[in-house]
């Protein structure tokens, strides 16, 4: 048996109320399986008795399993008047036979958001002897796979382009959920993925990644391009304006089919290593282009990377107020954002967003030397998760508010720009 949560969008969470200590709960699609079960274990109304038997764990989004761990242990903890407990336990790697059954699967759906999941078929396959032969299947070539996104007949938003795009150029893996079409099977965990821009507009390949799923059908859509769907973490995810087109495909890789009728469609073995080879060309184009023009003092879209600090800067300054704060402004004028008083204390507040996970943030010189002369005082704001709408405005809402005391010595400090004065003529 598996006991399954299903999560909301993530939010922030007071860490300082949190019976766990979190800054934040729910599905935030650029975290790690391990970082989501850390946030989504507990707390949660379970009884004794319902626990009993239960040896796997999942969590779900959007109707489907996404994380899949195994069960060791209870904690109790108290919210309100109420005991609520939270689970611990390992999350299983998606080549696990375990994870390699559930991962995809669908959730009943319903208001309550703790469920039970049959396991008993996952967990006979999981004993049988040619479960090493599922372990190993990440040892085997890689196969490769075409899925399509034609903003014409499917709108995946500015916003959730550009939070993709931001996480992967970070490093991150960007979860998402993906047609497969007709095909029904023949994905295996651990295969490559191509996302093909399709219809107006700029045509080739935008993003690449890993299945972390086999195809799995959900219930409901009459055709089966609206039942197959795989998981996938896309590692890398470029804007319309930097697609390899697909005149450039056609010409260096003529052995591939590049204009498939729908998603799923399998990648020949050799137009994958071409693909590949030609992909991560282009992406070291791409990475190239991007800072000689950040390096002239272009900042891509600079009116929604100011959408997204004015987000963190009020609710830094709302998370104060709440707290019987006074605050002023001091975004024009001081190295810092704002300053809160109350009575005799202060405290310089600096605030930055991020529409992906903030595991870092860049912070100016005079920030830094303000922050070490006022050791103590100073405080830092990190809102990760902003959503823009298509106008590029903020969401209200979205994101998760870490706070923390701006100590730039307790960190890590990575130089990540240089000063450069030409020499005098």
């Amino acid at each position: 048996m598996a006991i399954n949560f299903t999560l909301a969008p993530v939010r922030d969470v007071d860490a300082d109320v949190d019976p766990m200590r979190r800054t934040w709960t729910g599905w935030d699609p650029a975290r790690s399986a391990a970082e989501l079960w850390e946030a989504n274990r507990g707390i949660w109304p379970l009884s004794d008795e319902r626990l009993v038997g239960q040896r796997y764990a999942t969590l779900s989004f959007e109707g489907c399993v996404q994380v899949v761990a195994l069960i060791d242990g209870v904690e109790v903890h108290v919210a309100g008047t109420s005991p609520m407990k939270a689970l611990t336990g390992q999350v299983l790697t998606a080549d696990h036979p375990v994870a390699l059954a559930l991962l995809g699967r669908p959730v009943p759906e319903g208001d309550d958001a703790v469920v039970t999941l049959e396991t008993e078929d996952v967990e006979r396959a999981a004993a049988a002897p040619t479960a090493p032969v599922l372990r190993a299947a990440a040892d085997a070539p890689r196969a490769g796979f075409l899925l399509t996104y034609d903003p014409d007949r499917w709108e995946w938003s500015e916003g959730g382009v550009l939070a993709a795009a931001e996480a992967t150029a970070h490093g991150r893996l960007y979860k998402a959920q993906w047609s497969t079409g007709s095909r029904s099977a023949g994905i295996t965990p651990g295969d490559r993925a191509f996302l093909l821009r399709q219809g107006a507009g700029p045509r080739g390949v935008v993003a690449s990644g890993v299945f972390r799923s086999g195809v799995v059908e959900l219930p409901g859509g009459e055709r089966p391009g609206e039942r197959h769907h795989a998981l996938v973490d896309w590692d890398t995810v470029l804007g319309a304006e930097d697609v390899l087109p697909l005149e450039v495909l056609q010409a260096r890789v003529p052995a591939g089919a590049w204009t498939p009728m729908e998603s799923g469609l399998q990648v020949s073995p050799d137009a994958l290593v071409g693909l590949e080879a030609l992909w991560a060309e282009h992406r070291t184009s791409t990475v190239v282009a991007d800072r000689a023009r950040a390096g002239r003092g272009r900042e891509p879209a600079p009116a929604r990377r100011r959408a997204v600090e004015d987000a963190a800067w009020e609710r830094l300054v709302r998370h104060f107020v709440a707290d019987g704060w006074q605050v002023e402004d001091t975004r024009t004028t001081q190295p810092y954002d704002a300053v809160a008083t109350r009575g005799p204390q202060a405290r310089y507040l600096t605030a930055t967003g991020t529409q992906t996970a903030a595991d870092h943030v860049l912070v100016t010189e005079e920030e830094i030397e303000h922050a070490r002369a006022h050791p103590d005082a100073c405080v830092l704001g990190v809102l990760a998760g902003v959503v823009l709408d298509e106008a590029g405005d903020a969401v209200p809402g979205t994101g998760h508010l870490r706070v923390l005391p701006w100590d730039p010595d307790a960190g890590t400090l990575t130089p990540a720009t240089y000063r450069y004065t030409p020499p005098s003529p």
